[in-house]
């Protein structure tokens, strides 16, 4: 279904020119047996240079589609979620309108997929701290831009587990720019024992590329006591491959309020994977401070502490020196 949305398609005229060319060969073809020895090999050759020119054809993708989402509700016609559920693999969705969608359930991409914003000052996703704004499934390739994402929830419990990130949980290959990610939470309820909590706003499980986006306010919290747990990256948390560069990540924080036997590192951002930060700035995250895990400098970065001093050690990174941020 498409109701409500403005659908844009490309016309399909290599599909005509395919259905062109499979009938003049079959016609060709037929007439094989009528062709003298003399100029069989001429024929050989048209017929070669043909099947060449099909396949190049067959290559060429089915035409794209564009949704352009005409309404803030969560659900329905002309919707976010509408556009994300009609769309098939490859197809791009942009935005018509501005103002804050405000979800009551995650937005899941399991498909391969461009969501391009209206600028992240004009377009909130928001999982009004109840919801996780958006799930990226395995074996995509997602691009959002221009979106703010913000207010959302990912809170669990219980024993031997995690909770995984508040405001996106990608497990595909996601570029994510600039945009802003903010005010999302990822927290463990009541008594959790051996229960971990990763990323507030982004836990990163696949490969994502993060340019020119701010990541602030959010938070890991392993809630009222949390035993033999960690509590880890307030900001971002990455367990598999991330490369971040001309973006700022300040104000988020990890935390618990009765931490036994386990550990609170990492407020900003925090890897267990393969991370690689360039030309950016990690300051102002006050508990469980900057940086956790190793991280591979490519130059130009800045934090206020010392958490990053071991990765933050190219010529042009300046650590352990005030930024001078606000509240972002």
């Amino acid at each position: 279904m498409t109701t409500g949305h403005r659908v844009i398609r490309r016309p399909a005229k290599a599909l005509r020119v395919h259905s062109i060319l499979v009938t003049l060969a079959m016609m060709l073809c037929s007439g094989y047996q009528r062709i003298t020895k003399r100029f069989a090999p001429q024929f050989l050759m048209g017929i070669t240079a043909m099947a060449v020119m099909l396949a190049a054809l067959s290559a060429i993708p089915a035409s794209a589609t564009t949704y352009t989402v005409t309404s803030l509700a969560d659900s329905g016609a002309g919707s976010l979620r509408n556009a994300i559920a009609s769309a098939s693999s490859g197809d791009t969705i942009n935005f018509g309108v501005t103002g804050t969608i405000t979800l009551a359930s995650t937005l899941t991409i399991n498909i391969s997929l461009t969501i391009s914003g209206a600028g992240a000052s004009n377009v909130a996703i928001s999982g009004n701290n109840s919801v996780q704004v958006f799930s990226i499934s395995g074996k995509t390739t997602v691009a959002i831009s221009g979106l703010t994402i913000q207010n959302g929830n990912n809170t669990g419990g219980g024993t031997y587990g995690s909770v995984t990130g508040g405001g996106i949980y990608n497990a595909g290959t996601l570029a994510l720019s600039n945009s802003t990610v903010s005010g999302n939470t990822v927290s463990a309820t009541g008594s959790g024992y051996y229960v971990s909590v990763y990323g507030g706003g982004i836990y990163n499980a696949g490969t994502l590329a993060l340019s020119n986006s701010t990541i602030s306010g959010n938070t890991a919290n392993g809630g009222g006591n949390d035993y033999y747990g960690g509590v880890t990256g307030g900001g971002i948390f990455n367990a598999g491959t991330l490369t971040l560069s001309n973006s700022t990540i300040s104000g988020n924080t990890a935390t618990s309020a009765n931490d036994f036997y386990g550990s609170v590192s990492g407020g900003g951002i925090s890897n267990a994977g393969t991370l690689t930060v360039k030309n950016s700035i990690v300051a102002n995250n006050p508990s469980g401070g900057n940086c956790a895990g190793a991280i591979t400098s490519q130059g130009y970065n800045l934090s206020d502490d010392t958490t990053c001093s071991a990765s933050f050690n190219q010529p042009t990174d300046i650590n352990n020196t005030p930024v001078g941020l606000g509240i972002l």
